[in-house]
């Protein structure tokens, strides 16, 4: 052997294989779940801003003895939802509330949510009605027709016990859980069920 060649160091093509191979299997084990955990804390995030739209409307109403409503944007909650302070009380069955007018005060706006983000409705007396743009509070903080409403927020995507369940009872309590723990509209640990 030559004394002037000098050792050569360095992977050999085997050594550099089984890497992107083993790489190549972090990531497809890695990149399902990771897209699961952001679908998930998407999910936990938006109930929490419904949930806080919810304390801020019955908030607002208690302080201000006045009627505050909490409205679905275009009709849809997840287009998003804002709280404005009603300006017309009326004695003949609220039928101006939950339409906010030009002249009504808009406290917050909440604007949309992100693709793939579910939202049921359910009103005791009725049933299941995704048709429930709209929440009033009284200003005792009550709800304005005195039927209990459950909202039920999920994200497409998301597994595990991700999909949150709001109640809003007739006095206004405001009542959350997973809805893995109880599904909306089963059991007593959900106002449709009082």
């Amino acid at each position: 052997m030559n004394r002037n060649m000098k050792k050569q160091s360095g992977y050999t093509l085997i050594e550099l294989m089984v890497t992107v191979a083993v790489a190549i299997i972090v990531l497809a084990v890695g990149i399902p779940a990771y897209d699961s955990m952001m679908a998930n804390n998407r999910a936990i995030s938006q109930a929490n801003m419904f949930r806080a739209a919810l304390n801020m409307a019955r908030a607002e109403a208690l302080g201000r003895n006045l009627p505050v409503t909490l409205i679905a944007t275009n009709g849809d909650w997840t287009d998003g939802w804002s709280v404005y302070v009603e300006d017309v009380y009326q004695t003949d069955g609220f039928s101006k509330l939950g339409t906010q007018e030009s002249t009504e005060n808009t406290v917050k706006v909440w604007g949309a949510l992100e693709t793939g983000s579910i939202v049921n409705t359910n009103i005791k007396s009725g049933g299941p009605a995704n048709d429930l743009t709209a929440l009033t509070f009284t200003g005792l903080g009550e709800i304005v027709g005195g039927d209990a409403v459950n909202f039920e927020f999920s994200q497409t995507g998301s597994k595990g016990a991700q999909e949150r369940c709001f109640c809003v009872n007739s006095v206004g309590q405001i009542r959350s859980h997973k809805a893995a723990d109880d599904p909306c509209g089963t059991s007593g640990a959900n106002c449709l069920a009082d």
